[in-house]
């Protein structure tokens, strides 16, 4: 959950290239795009999401527990092309779907969270 503050996504991801070997895996998560494209909503228990800009990559600054900190919003296709781009081979994409055992006890608190995607786990390799 870091490569959204990072402004060089390219410049990490290609770094993370160099310092694997073949087989190599490269597994990060990050706020899902959804999230990071509205800039300023603050942080909390949210009813609703506003997705603005979209297309609009760049820098959002942000409230986060009493400071201000920069999120750099990128699409999905973004994050996905710099691993194809630097030379990853992608393995896996999820959008972790809220997990109805884990909520079972609180109905109404798992459709809350069913309303949008808050995290994107990608899973990458180098050819071995």
């Amino acid at each position: 959950m870091a490569l959204h503050y990072v402004a060089d996504l390219e410049d990490a991801v290609a770094s993370v290239r160099r310092s694997l070997g073949p087989g190599g895996r490269f597994v990060f998560s990050v706020c899902y795009p959804v999230i990071t494209s509205n800039e300023g909503r603050g942080h909390g228990r949210r009813a609703d999401w506003t997705v603005d800009d979209s297309f609009v990559r760049g820098p959002r600054e942000r409230p986060w527990f009493g400071s201000t900190v920069v999120w750099h919003h990128r699409t999905v296709e973004d994050y996905l092309r710099v691993l194809i781009d630097v030379g990853f081979r992608l393995d896996g994409v999820r959008e972790c779907e809220p997990s109805p055992a884990l909520l079972a006890d609180d109905g109404a608190e798992l459709e809350r969270r069913r309303r949008v995607p808050l995290v994107l786990l990608v899973a990458a390799s180098i050819e071995g």
